[in-house]
């Protein structure tokens, strides 16, 4: 790179995490074949639980369960690794769908009824619309994985993901990186899209780049129509961002191939293009052409975290893919229980639980390239250092390394950044 990007990139520095547990726990859980999470005794949780909640939305064509799953997974791990001071976790999940009403029942129903000491891991798009004055009521502070753009807006929501806000840096990549000259903006229909092009549109108002904005419909019923416009529309030296998840992306993408559309404008996608279900179903035309931001590690990567993950989900949930949504449930329930494992236990109540996790800073994890924090005020994107990675023959390789999202109004970024 040969502009601001550079110098960001140049110096950006992929953070080793904090372990898990010692050398020793490893050792000691590897001769048990089991995976060493949480205190790492080996030995089950036998006293009174402690109960954590979780919301997912899980509708035809939107299913986000693999994030709750995940933390479900590690929270058995850990439970069989002695709990919290020898007190298992209980995890009590419901799914939800694109109703606020439901949604506000639910949460309710755990927090009053269920009496849930926290939420975590939690991937509901309604959560986010819907949920923080449920949060503000009952002192309760949510973590988890983003879908609407609102997720980040929330006085009492604070999530671990990216998630559309890569929007941005996949304009970066385009500008800073590949010298584009305009660039065509591809979202699915949905609500709260409009948010995702305003990201797009503010950058390329800053940069002096034209954006022009697409919505493609949903599903996506012609791909090789939306490819060809979207190559069109780009133009010779123009660049795309698809924002499009991972159902909407995969069709797109094989179309665009077929139609030999690879090489007539530059390819940027957020996150979603990183499923493993994606990057295997490409046409080796994309072999280092589709620039892919990513909020986490390559799945190939040996950190600790990203291991000890794969390791669960082998023990614990082997149908799950390693995928975004994996990520985001591990954080969140490792965050939850960092959190319990460093309270005296009278204070492993709502009250107490809540207090710690709203104070979280610098917690450190090689999934992340930056340690995440919960943060104050109403605009929460500590994940606002992303990395690169582009297919080569069905898998994922580094292309750039961990560098800042752009700052655009609507990011609120100046403002977050000041308080990190």
């Amino acid at each position: 790179m040969d502009r601001a990007l550079t110098g960001a990139i140049g110096t950006a520095i992929l953070l080793t995490a904090l372990t898990a547990c010692s050398a020793s726990d490893v050792d000691a859980a590897a001769d048990a074949e089991l995976p060493a999470c949480g205190a790492a005794t080996g030995e089950p949780a036998t006293g009174e639980p402690i109960k954590i909640g979780g919301i997912s939305i899980d509708v035809p064509g939107l299913s986000w369960t693999a994030t709750t799953s995940t933390a479900q997974a590690y929270f058995d791990c850990v439970n069989d690794n002695g709990g919290i001071d020898g007190r298992p976790i209980e995890y009590v999940v419901y799914h939800d769908g694109t109703d606020a009403a439901q949604t506000v029942g639910l949460l309710k129903q755990l927090i009053e009824t269920d009496e849930v000491i926290g939420m975590v891991a939690n991937a509901s798009v309604m959560e986010c619309i819907a949920g923080n004055g449920v949060y503000q009521e009952h002192g309760f502070f949510s973590i988890g994985e983003a879908l609407p753009i609102d997720c980040f807006s929330q006085t009492n929501i604070s999530p671990t993901s990216a998630s559309s806000h890569a929007s941005v840096a996949a304009a970066q990549v385009l500008v800073e990186e590949l010298d584009v000259e305009r660039i065509v903006s591809v979202v699915i229909q949905a609500p709260g899209v409009e948010q995702i092009q305003a990201l797009v549109e503010e950058y390329g108002a800053q940069q002096g780049v034209e954006v022009i904005p697409i919505t493609a419909p949903a599903p996506i019923t012609d791909a090789a129509g939306l490819a060809l416009q979207v190559s069109q529309a780009a133009g010779e030296g123009g660049g795309a961002v698809l924002s499009l998840g991972s159902d909407g992306s995969a069709p797109l993408l094989a179309a665009a191939a077929q139609q030999g559309l690879v090489d007539t404008v530059s390819w940027a996608c957020v996150a979603l293009c990183a499923d493993p279900s994606v990057v295997a179903s490409l046409d080796p035309a994309w072999n280092g052409k589709l620039h892919i931001v990513s909020d986490f590690a390559l799945p190939s990567s040996e950190g600790t975290d990203n291991t000890l993950l794969q390791a669960v989900l082998a023990a614990y949930a082997p149908d799950l893919a390693l995928n975004a949504q994996a990520n985001n449930g591990f954080l969140g329930a490792k965050i939850a229980v960092d959190v319990l494992l460093g309270l005296p236990d009278e204070e492993r109540t709502a009250e107490g639980f809540n207090a710690a996790l709203s104070s979280v800073t610098g917690f450190e994890s090689d999934l992340l390239c930056e340690p995440w924090f919960f943060g104050s005020g109403q605009f929460h994107l500590s994940n606002n250092n992303v990395r690169v990675v582009t297919p080569q023959d069905g898998v994922l390789v580094d292309s750039l390394p961990c560098f800042p999202m752009a700052a655009v109004p609507s990011n609120h970024l100046d403002e977050i950044r000041s308080a990190q």
